[in-house]
């Protein structure tokens, strides 16, 4: 974990793998149908990542599926690029009408190139779990859903890592229409490589 740094060498920041972290409990509820922040925006500075840098964030919160079911989708976002997209989303549905939910779920990225034209390469992960029943009855009933959505890029997406970049999960209802509703409740932020 770490480099030897060479006498006379030009120690950077990014050189010396700094690892950290940050955690918050700030509130943030989605009720639209356009992509909102769900997870705190945390800035990650400008000429931080070098090639292999990871970092990861993580969320969790609840929510009520709605008086009327409509699709989930989540997104991962830096610099105001999609890197992740889960358009397909979790189905409508998935829960039962009105239905209370529990989340949890987490985001790692790894820049493969940086500069101008940097790269990342990461994945995201969410579960939801149906609250008023107890998870995992044989056979499966949307009364006692859980569900888990993965999302990985296979193409590099393109970021700029000479200027600051915010990093924040998204996420976005189908419709408005019978008032879906997710809050998080919690952000971890980390730099882990």
């Amino acid at each position: 974990m770490g480099f030897l740094i060479a006498a006379g060498q030009d120690v950077t920041p990014a050189f010396l793998n700094q690892y950290y972290g940050f955690a918050d409990t700030a509130a943030q509820t989605v009720t639209a149908a356009t992509q909102q922040p769900l997870s705190t925006t945390y800035n990650i500075p400008a000429l931080e990542p070098s090639v292999a840098s990871a970092y990861e964030v993580k969320f969790g919160g609840t929510g009520v599926w709605g008086g009327t079911q409509q699709l989930i989708a989540f997104t991962l976002v830096i610099s105001g690029v999609v890197v992740l997209n889960t358009i397909n989303g979790v189905a409508a549905t998935a829960f039962p009408i009105s239905a209370g939910f529990r989340y949890t779920g987490y985001t790692h990225f790894v820049f493969s190139a940086t500069g101008a034209s940097g790269g990342v390469f990461g994945d995201l992960f969410v579960q939801l779990s149906e609250t008023a029943n107890a998870v995992g009855a044989i056979p499966p009933a949307a009364i006692s859903n859980t569900v888990g959505l993965a999302d990985s890029n296979s193409v590099v997406a393109t970021i700029d890592t000479t200027a600051t970049m915010p990093v924040t999960v998204k996420c976005g209802w189908a419709s408005v229409t019978g008032a879906p509703t997710i809050s998080n409740r919690k952000t971890i932020f980390r730099k882990v490589a």
